[in-house]
């Protein structure tokens, strides 16, 4: 029995680190947007990069919390929040 809860625990800390690197590379990207410079890719186009790779690796990993609409609330947020700091 001892076996199946560290496993269920690992698996939990697993994804529970997991979410918060996505969620930290999101803020990250989302304050890096509000300060865009000329030579940077445009806004729309970063926001769309990851959309796409948060849809995608929510795919390769079925198991793990989160849908797409997940990932386009979070690109949503991202958006608005780059444009309010300006």
């Amino acid at each position: 029995m001892q076996t199946g809860l560290v496993g269920t625990t690992t698996r939990r800390l697993v994804v529970l680190v997991i979410v918060t690197v996505v969620v930290t590379a999101g803020i990250v990207l989302g304050l890096s947007l509000s300060d865009q410079g000329a030579s940077q890719v445009p806004q729309a186009a970063q926001l769309k990069s990851v959309r796409t790779a948060c849809t995608r690796w929510l795919e390769a990993s079925p198991a793990q919390p989160g849908t797409s609409q997940w990932c386009t609330d979070m690109v949503n947020w991202m958006s608005r929040y780059g444009t309010v700091r300006r």
